[in-house]
């Protein structure tokens, strides 16, 4: 609780909420508590104004982050707040959810089969339309 209220003490002393940490995606704050699941900072970033379109170095939102991580209710804040991303085949955090997780399948099948003598399935990821593959580690 004393870490959330400093955090929320250096925003009102005029932080930035878009502030890239050094970590290994340069993620926003709003980002690493999307992907932490973090409903509370998220909502208070939010409120701060803090991006949440920004996009970090693996090509993410954190609305993105969050989706992978399963963490619903702050996908569904986040849903409200960010802009329509066209790759996505159904605006709605079903099928965000949905999207998200059906390509990072197909990664982890891709990179499980990379090894091997057949054809690599990494085509499957990259469709005609647009739709571009997560880059995940």
């Amino acid at each position: 609780m004393l870490k959330h209220s400093l955090f929320i003490s250096a925003l009102q002393a005029g932080a930035n909420p878009n502030i890239r940490g050094g970590g290994m995606n340069c993620m926003t704050p709003l980002g690493q508590a999307a992907a932490d699941g973090a409903t509370r900072l998220v909502d208070c970033l939010l409120s701060f104004g803090a991006d949440p379109n920004a996009v970090d170095d693996s090509g993410l939102t954190p609305l993105e982050w969050a989706a992978l991580n399963r963490h619903d209710e702050a996908l569904s804040i986040l849903f409200r707040a960010t802009s329509q991303i066209s790759y996505f085949t159904e605006w709605s955090t079903n099928g965000i959810m949905k999207q998200v997780h059906f390509e990072r399948a197909m990664t982890e099948l891709a990179d499980a089969t990379e090894d091997r003598d057949c054809a690599s399935p990494r085509k499957l990821v990259h469709r005609s339309n647009g739709v571009r593959k997560l880059k995940l580690q």
